[in-house]
């Protein structure tokens, strides 16, 4: 029983892991295209809201 419950914490850890690095993916992508997008548009204003 020790052994598939190891084992399925080394899937769970795995899973969790991947999510991690999808999720740092998504935020790195949308910053290089959010500043991209703001050295083309450098005049337009933006409403940037921050909801708490």
């Amino acid at each position: 029983m020790k052994y598939s419950h190891s084992k399925a914490m080394a899937v769970f850890h795995k899973i969790v892991k991947l999510v991690k690095l999808v999720i740092l993916m998504i935020i790195h992508i949308y910053a290089k295209i959010s500043y991209n997008w703001t050295l083309k548009n450098p005049n337009e204003k933006r409403n940037i809201r921050v909801k708490i």
